[in-house]
């Protein structure tokens, strides 16, 4: 691997990184997609709750002119006035204000996810240095954005067009209208515009969204040797570890071996496989697995049965099953409770048959 390879950022982002720059408020985010959601969303909740709210509007102008029958406007009655006016226009406006609250969380709740990053709140002398800003500006990523901005422009001039050319038949006729009909028909266009501007908005910021998210993973991946630092900054030294790991495995092997003496019987395979079982009736609910190997530790497990004179068993299959689904200090699974009961039955019954016999 050559040094060259080795420093390039060609490694995706660990977990630890990623939560690192989460920490920082370093997202992948688009701008663009809050503006289109909530312009759109704006422009439905008006068109269910528009005429309502205007309705509205006009009830409260109607009252506050027919309440000012006062002979003079004094601060203080003009101060009551205002605060109900205020109150009251809140009133109106709070379906639209909350709808739009709710679109604002729930669409950047979709693009980063939970969670508030206090960094972010951080004053940093860098985004007042005028010199670091003209490179930003300058840079490939400025260039990009300038690039996304003037297309958005031209676009929403090509919607603003093609809006005004659609409806330039209509426009002349209007002249013949009354004020009420003029401001319906200039609320019904301005709507279609918005709602077209809107969808024209979040078809763009979701490529911006595409963008962002690749920009992002370009930014957080790290070099081979990156990756290394950090798994032996926060996992140890893999080298250590590996020796730790030996060590652990060497001790857990001779605590092992020296609970095979206390088994009852080993079960067999019988060269390959060996469990080493124990049971005493007034302790233990099952017979426990007290130990089991394969290839040289099961040859291991055997030779200090045979020199401690614990019987050994040969059954291809219980050996197999007790080894799979039985780990050391485990006790055996009740599915295999027949099959090593016959066992034990059959240890026992030598047992007393020898016994007898030296009598």
């Amino acid at each position: 691997m050559s040094d060259e390879s080795f420093g390039e950022r060609t490694e995706p982002a660990t977990p630890r990184k990623r939560e690192k720059a989460r920490k920082r408020g370093q997202v992948a985010k688009s701008q663009d997609m809050n503006t289109a959601v909530l312009l759109l969303g704006a422009l439905l909740i008006l068109n269910f709750c528009g005429q309502n709210i205007l309705e509205q509007m006009s009830a409260l102008n109607v009252h506050l002119l027919s309440s000012m029958h006062v002979p003079e406007i004094t601060p203080r009655n003009l101060h009551h006035y205002l605060g109900y006016g205020m109150v009251a226009l809140f009133q109106m406006l709070l379906p639209v204000l909350a709808g739009l609250f709710v679109l604002a969380a729930a669409i950047n709740l979709l693009q980063v996810g939970p969670g508030v990053s206090p960094e972010v709140f951080t004053p940093k002398p860098s985004r007042f240095n005028p010199i670091s800003g003209f490179k930003r500006m300058f840079s490939k990523r400025g260039i990009v954005k300038l690039v996304m901005s003037l297309f958005k422009i031209v676009v929403i001039a090509a919607v603003l067009f093609w809006t005004v050319r659609d409806k330039i038949n209509e426009i002349i006729p209007t002249v013949q209208l009354n004020v009420g009909q003029i401001l319906a028909y200039i609320g019904s266009s301005s709507f279609t515009l918005g709602v077209r501007i809107a969808v024209v908005l979040l078809v763009l910021s979701i490529i911006d969204y595409v963008y962002q998210r690749w920009q992002y993973e370009e930014d957080l991946k790290m070099t081979k040797q990156e990756v290394k630092d950090e798994m032996k900054r926060y996992e140890g030294d893999p080298k250590i570890k590996e020796r730790r790991t030996k060590i652990q495995r060497s001790i857990a092997y001779q605590r092992m071996m020296q609970s095979v003496p206390e088994a009852d019987l080993v079960v067999t395979n019988p060269t390959e496989l060996a469990v080493a079982l124990e049971y005493k009736r007034e302790e233990m609910a099952a017979p426990r697995v007290v130990a089991k190997g394969a290839g040289y530790v099961a040859q291991k497990i055997r030779e200090i049965a045979v020199a401690h004179g614990i019987p050994i068993v040969e059954n291809r299959a219980l050996a197999q099953a007790l080894y799979k689904s039985a780990e050391v200090g485990q006790e055996v699974p009740p599915d295999l409770y027949q099959a090593v009961a016959e066992v034990l039955a059959y240890v026992y019954e030598l047992d007393r048959s020898k016994t007898a016999r030296a009598s």
